[in-house]
């Protein structure tokens, strides 16, 4: 019912960014992302300006990438770049943008991203849980390895039941060739 009020609605004011960003929103919420997509790049076209329209296109192509296993991951992380520079500060844009640079194994964006998030939610265990593992990852200094022991030992008070953290703590132990240490995270 929604979504024919919404089509009228457009076939009445076809330039209406809202309504499209809305009826976007709807396909999305029961996983008709082409639909979504569609929706939302009208939108997104109409006003080019405004931050939500643009995150929610973003969103969109995310995960329609996931579902199609199409390219659209290329198309959000170009947008999502755009959006940094008019919104900074937005947790929801860099936490977007730190997940495709991960993809695209774009490490240090990705780690830029997670200590910019920090700085502005100290409180995110996800995100500490993300930097922890970017970092140990990379990791080939005695300092960034002690970085990322303190950010995932945090994490396991928050959580010691998470896989995540185990996992994350297990790939820190073997990348500090500490190969024991490594397995009785694994194997947690």
């Amino acid at each position: 019912d929604a979504e024919g009020q919404f089509l009228a609605a457009i076939r009445s004011d076809p330039k209406a960014p809202l309504t499209h960003f809305t009826l976007g929103r709807i396909y999305g919420k029961y996983n008709r992302w082409r639909q979504a997509v569609a929706s939302l790049e009208t939108a997104h076209r109409l006003d080019p300006d405004d931050t939500e329209i643009a995150l929610g296109l973003a969103m969109a192509y995310h995960e329609l990438a996931l579902r199609s296993h199409e390219p659209w991951r290329e198309q959000a992380k170009a947008l999502l770049e755009k959006l940094e520079t008019r919104a900074p500060r937005d947790v929801r844009v860099l936490k977007q943008l730190a997940g495709l640079y991960v993809f695209f194994n774009q490490m240090d964006e990705a780690e830029a991203r997670y200590r910019k998030i920090l700085a502005l939610d100290p409180a995110d265990f996800r995100v500490r849980l993300q930097l922890g593992r970017s970092i140990a990852e990379k990791a080939d200094r005695p300092e960034a390895f002690a970085e990322a022991e303190k950010l995932l030992a945090a994490c396991a008070a928050d959580d010691p039941l998470s896989a995540d953290v185990a996992l994350a703590q297990g790939i820190l132990a073997f990348r500090a060739d500490r190969p024991r240490d490594a397995v009785g995270h694994l194997r947690r």
